[in-house]
């Protein structure tokens, strides 16, 4: 969540070997801590989607899974509360990643067991640049590394694993988190702990987000 009404998520998510989902083929949980679509929590929210927007340009595997970045804009607006919050997005040029920089991602994916947690977990990430991310995925997967991805690598085991998908890296910045990744794709790399992310601090990528936004919230005005 960026917005009280638009959700981030990753291309790949909503877009089905080549079939962009409906909004009403989708379903956002917001403070869910369970997988279980259906089991019943206090402080979650399900929500109904209002439109889907993905880059026109983008072609998943076709072109490696480069652009993969999509925007929910919920039906209905979301009130901050104790288990749901937005991230921030910084979309100026003031600041961008250093090598060894520490993110974190939560999600519901494979854990440690080989098996989709139940209950969500979170993993500590450490960013890598350019060359020693080439390093770790191998000659055979560059072309993976995409002009508008990064990588980042599990500390002290903490891993991304299949089932994080369009989860978002938040970085702590004066005790908030910021977001500025989104969980791409791992495929090539079965046994490789190095997993690519949507960079958000792309030129392209904060011009999209500041247009999308800047038009999602012009369409609720005009309601």
């Amino acid at each position: 969540l960026i917005t009280p009404h638009i959700v981030l998520t990753a291309a790949h998510c909503v877009v089905i070997y080549g079939y962009k989902l409906g909004p009403q083929e989708i379903t956002v949980g917001l403070g869910k801590l369970y997988r279980d679509y259906y089991r019943n929590e206090r402080n979650a929210n399900l929500l109904m989607v209002r439109e889907v927007v993905v880059p026109e340009r983008y072609l998943g595997e076709v072109h490696t899974f480069a652009l993969d970045i999509a925007l929910l804009d919920l039906v209905d607006r979301v009130r901050p509360s104790s288990t749901i919050h937005p991230a921030c997005l910084d979309l100026t040029d003031h600041f961008n990643l250093i090598d060894d920089a520490i993110g974190y991602v939560a999600g519901w994916g494979k854990s440690n067991n080989n098996k989709h947690s139940e209950y969500l977990l979170w993993a500590r990430q450490s960013y890598l640049t350019y060359q020693p991310c080439f390093s770790q995925i191998g000659k055979q997967n560059w072309r993976f590394l995409t002009h508008d991805k990064f990588c980042v690598i599990g500390v002290n085991e903490s891993k991304i694993d299949y089932g994080d998908s369009g989860g978002g890296l938040t970085i702590i910045r004066a005790g908030v988190h910021f977001v500025y990744g989104i969980v791409s794709t791992r495929a090539p790399f079965e046994n490789n702990p190095t997993v690519l992310l949507t960079d958000l601090t792309n030129p392209g990528h904060r011009l999209w987000l500041n247009n999308q936004c800047h038009r999602l919230a012009q369409n609720r005005t005009m309601d």
